[in-house]
């Protein structure tokens, strides 16, 4: 997020201030898709990507771990995807208590 640039009539905007709600799946997600992070992920965990199959889901657990751990340790709030679904089914319950929709 923090090299997304901003134009405004032509002015560019390096570091733009974002508030957002995000999932912290989607920043493993873009970690593994977008930076290719995966192979140097398993490689510093010492996870051999040639035997082991499910390497994959190795390392997105690792970074699901650590994404959750650097936001929590900064102070900052980020919402895991278990979470992100038990707060669904809480809006949704109330939803139908209230409005019986």
């Amino acid at each position: 997020i923090s090299n997304f640039k901003m134009n405004l009539g032509g002015i560019v905007y390096q570091n733009v201030p974002f508030n957002g709600w995000f999932v912290s799946t989607e920043i493993v997600r873009n970690l593994m898709e977008r930076y290719d992070a995966g192979p140097a992920v398993a490689q510093a965990l010492g996870i051999n990507m040639t035997i082991n199959r499910s390497w994959r889901l190795l390392v997105q657990a690792e970074l699901e771990c650590a994404v959750n751990y650097s936001f929590e340790k900064h102070g900052f709030t980020i919402v895991d995807p278990h979470t992100a679904g038990n707060q669904f089914c809480t809006h949704v319950r109330r939803e139908r208590e209230q409005h019986g929709r």
